[in-house]
């Protein structure tokens, strides 16, 4: 962590400390003689310290290029690959002072974060973006990103949102509407993965064991969205057994008519009325519906999935043979969590 002061003065000369105990770099202007608890990158001596004077720029040397070269590599420091170019680095002040160019560029989120609004209004020659285009497409609905977002596209999309607000070209004070943050997978010890630790989860490897649908669903059954949580085999193993008996079920599958013994409309229709297993299971599955259409919208997945979990049960347990009006909405149901199981089940009832 660096702690810098409120604003430099380039005339100023400034000494960095680094605080061994608070694990803290930070600037002063004065020189500190006790030093029980600091360290230098140099001596103790002032006129070897590390001493910092900030240069700003001046605007006709403006834009600065930089160096044509075919690969930057990192420094293995806290400094940009930049600091390795010293042709480039290592300049002159206008008075005759050498100097060296800060080498930590803007980074590749502060543009990516600018340029969605770029994309509303692309061929608009006199201005970044037209008011029209703005109103007419406005916020993004829904920003889903991890927490490093938080400290790298995400501050850098508000920031110049808010500015852009401030200047006149976008009419809201957020770039969106609702953020959601996504949750860290652990290892099975539950341990962030690392190649170093030897525990990281190849997903080819769990797809071409339990299939893709099965490890979508698990995904989005193994905890809430926005938790941190350990993956476990055993879990995936579980939520494969559930879509597979939503394929046998599907076997049972019949049109009522033929459930009831009858190819009359009427006595279809009775047959609905009074058998209390049909009745009970359709009770459930409007629950179900309701349960599982709220919950996307939550991103409670994990109860989603829950709840059809219990629908398939109740299926399972209580019907021999299985109305077409109880599985058909099943499978719209599951089509967001297991969509290739879903598409093949449409198929196959026609």
């Amino acid at each position: 962590t660096i702690i810098y002061p409120d604003h430099f003065d380039p005339s100023t000369i400034y000494y960095q400390y680094y605080d061994q105990s608070q694990k803290k770099y930070f600037f002063t202007t004065e020189y500190i003689q006790d030093t029980n608890s600091l360290t230098h990158q140099t001596t103790n001596s002032p006129a070897n310290h590390n001493r910092i004077r900030v240069t700003p720029m001046d605007a006709s040397e403006l834009p600065l290029t930089l160096p044509d070269v075919a690969h930057y590599e990192p420094t293995g420091t806290e400094e940009g690959p930049l600091a390795k170019i010293e042709s480039w680095i290592n300049t002159t002040l206008s008075d005759g002072t050498p100097a060296r160019r800060e080498s930590n560029t803007m980074p590749g989120w502060a543009g990516s974060s600018r340029y969605r609004l770029r994309y509303m209004d692309p061929r608009n020659q006199q201005t970044m973006l037209s008011p029209d285009k703005e109103q007419y497409r406005w916020q993004v609905d829904l920003y889903v990103g991890g927490m490093e977002h938080a400290c790298r596209h995400l501050i850098y999309a508000r920031f110049w949102h808010k500015f852009l607000k401030d200047i006149g070209v976008v009419s809201t004070e957020e770039p969106f509407k609702k953020l959601v943050g996504v949750w860290l997978v652990l290892a099975e010890d539950g341990r962030k993965m690392s190649k170093r630790r030897g525990n990281v989860i190849n997903p080819d490897d769990v797809i071409a064991e339990f299939w893709t649908d099965a490890f979508r669903t698990y995904e989005m059954f193994m905890g809430p969205f926005g938790s941190e949580v350990a993956r476990s085999t055993a879990g995936v193993k579980g939520v494969r057994k559930f879509l597979d008996k939503i394929i046998k079920l599907s076997v049972l599958v019949c049109h009522p008519e033929f459930i009831s013994g009858s190819q009359d409309a009427e006595s279809s229709s009775a047959w609905h009325k009074d058998n209390k297993e049909y009745k009970k299971a359709l009770t459930l599955l409007n629950k179900t519906i309701k349960k599982v259409s709220e919950d996307i919208d939550d991103f409670a997945f994990n109860t989603a999935i829950s709840a059809l979990m219990i629908y398939v049960n109740t299926l399972e347990e209580t019907l021999s043979s299985i109305p077409l009006d109880l599985f058909e909405p099943l499978i719209q149901l599951i089509a967001p969590f297991a969509p290739h199981l879903a598409e093949e089940l449409r198929e196959k009832l026609g």
